[in-house]
């Protein structure tokens, strides 16, 4: 449902990408990517973050490394929450069309919603 979601957004807006900023401030936890139980779910996953994280859209970094190991005190949790505050504006025409769609599906999967501006 996220691919088919993105690509009718991607057929409808896809030659005006250069008029459109990303505010984005997805990263991926490295503790987490491709360790969930599902083979098949977890390649899919890696591919998608790993094919991310070269492209620029995305930040991998280790939770437990940055943040602590404990996820349930106070200061993992706004460690995490400031790391959400930290968005990123893009331009949509720096990146190829795979890469942009690869980010809105990743953060619909993810979230269940993308943000991009038109502006």
């Amino acid at each position: 449902m996220e691919e088919s979601a993105v690509d009718f957004f991607l057929r409808y807006f896809r030659n005006d990408l250069e008029y459109f900023v990303i505010a984005s401030s997805v990263h991926a936890n490295s503790d987490e990517v491709g360790h969930y139980g599902d083979a098949e779910d977890d390649q899919r996953d890696s591919d998608l973050i790993k094919g991310l994280v070269r492209s620029g859209l995305v930040k991998e970094f280790s939770y437990k490394k940055r943040f602590g190991r404990d996820p349930s005190s106070q200061k993992y949790n706004e460690s995490v929450e400031k790391e959400w505050g930290d968005i990123t504006l893009m331009k949509g025409d720096d990146f190829s069309i795979v890469h942009i769609r690869s980010l809105l599906v990743a953060k619909m999967v993810v979230y269940g919603d993308c943000t991009v501006i038109a502006s």
